[in-house]
């Protein structure tokens, strides 16, 4: 029995979809003038296009109205420790947030059960204010296989990758090269964050946890990710972050009196260097106190310097400058490289950072440390995986003096 507006109308698509696979299989294997099969298809296939643009208009409204969406009056905490204790009806509640987000939705959560559960998105999406950084790079990740276990295996090549030659002529040999195929392990490594409250505010249900609380818990778990993204060594829990990838290119702009003219002259010579053969649209990731100097600097300018930049992407935290340059402004990039620098990332394109791989987000309650004091710790984690090194000159570093702190 669905549990929300959208698990009945996505169970209602997945019969649709069925029925008009069934019979479009008895058209294939059989005779397709088979009046009565033609009529199931197209009947079929009108109910599943109703159905997909039915889920589409009311996604909104129906994930507000979920079991713990803003308007529910239900608190995640709450049912999560009341469920521990045996309440039926917090059980029932959590197997239908389970069945929401399901493999084929819009994420992938690692539900678990018993004091496991997924955080809302309605709550992952605030935009109060918070002196936590941001982690723009995460708009890019792409989902952590489930089940991956302490490793993501991906198939790569050991050799140099296939090289193609047009034929001299008809029936004569084509291009070979050989290649033996390998299996790149990338270490899932954990970011976590905890807080303490009493058991009286767990039974009681204050919503303002939910709300307020792991909103913020949430942020500060994305933001160590999107640091160790950037400059995570690979070491201690890390992953081989965008400044530490072996070989990655590099350029380097000194000057005591930094101007826009040479930096995007020295931005641009990186970017020939990552595109590798690729034209396109590079991704530049520089801290937001760089990307506000090359504006100031730009409007300051003697000399006139072709430069626009488009309106801000909110979700993904992107500009674009001159129509083709996509700039990340990104708060984890360090400003203490060599003397009070910044650094500046260039990619080729956001193929480099599909390298990434995100879990969803979920919370856990602990019980062990506080029988004695009627506490419990709630711990919100989630997992990441990252493979930059794949194709190193893809990957461009800008440091030296020209990017000191302005």
């Amino acid at each position: 029995m669905a549990s929300s507006i959208l698990e009945g109308i996505e169970t209602r698509q997945a019969t649709a979809a069925a029925k008009a696979r069934a019979a479009m299989t008895r058209l294939a294997e059989g005779d397709s003038s088979d009046l009565a099969d033609q009529l199931t298809a197209e009947d079929s296939l009108d109910r599943l296009a109703y159905y997909v643009r039915l889920s589409r208009d009311v996604r909104e409204t129906a994930e507000a109205l979920e079991p713990y969406g803003a308007r529910s009056g239900n608190d995640l905490l709450r049912d999560l420790h009341r469920a521990q204790q045996g309440d039926k009806v917090a059980q029932g509640r959590l197997a239908g947030h389970r069945r929401i987000y399901s493999p084929d939705g819009v994420e992938m959560r690692d539900l678990g059960g018993g004091t496991f559960g997924a955080i809302p998105l309605w709550l992952t999406q605030s935009q109060a204010p918070t002196a936590i950084p941001t982690s723009p790079m995460l708009a890019y990740a792409q989902d952590l296989p489930l089940n991956a276990g302490n490793v993501l295996d991906l198939v790569g090549f050991a050799s140099t990758p296939p090289v193609a030659a047009m034929q001299t002529a008809l029936n004569v040999s084509i291009n070979n090269s050989d290649w033996a195929d390998t299996t790149v392990s990338l270490p899932i490594r954990t970011a976590a964050g905890s807080f303490t409250l009493s058991l009286q505010a767990l039974e009681q249900g204050k919503k303002g946890i939910d709300a307020q609380v792991l909103p913020r818990m949430v942020d500060a778990v994305d933001s160590a990710l999107d640091a160790t993204l950037i400059s995570g060594s690979g070491s201690s829990g890390t992953v081989t972050g965008l400044l530490n990838v072996p070989s990655a290119s590099t350029e380097t702009y000194t000057s005591a009196s930094p101007v826009a003219s040479e930096f995007i002259t020295h931005l641009e010579t990186l970017v020939r260097k990552v595109e590798v053969g690729r034209g396109g649209s590079p991704v530049v990731i520089m801290h937001p106190r760089r990307l506000s100097w090359l504006r100031e600097t730009l409007a300051n300018a003697t000399a006139p310097i072709f430069a626009s930049f488009s309106d801000p992407c909110i979700t993904a935290g992107t500009v674009t400058l001159n129509g083709s340059m996509n700039i990340i402004a990104d708060a984890n990039v360090p400003t203490n490289i060599a003397t009070n620098t910044d650094a500046v990332i260039v990619l080729r394109g956001t193929d480099v950072l599909g390298d990434v791989y995100a879990s969803g987000h979920t919370v856990f309650i602990d019980y062990s440390g506080g029988s004695a004091t009627m506490k419990a710790t709630v711990i919100v984690r989630r997992y990441v995986a990252a493979s930059f090194a794949r194709l190193p000159a893809a990957v461009g570093i800008m440091s030296g003096t020209g990017l000191a702190a302005p």
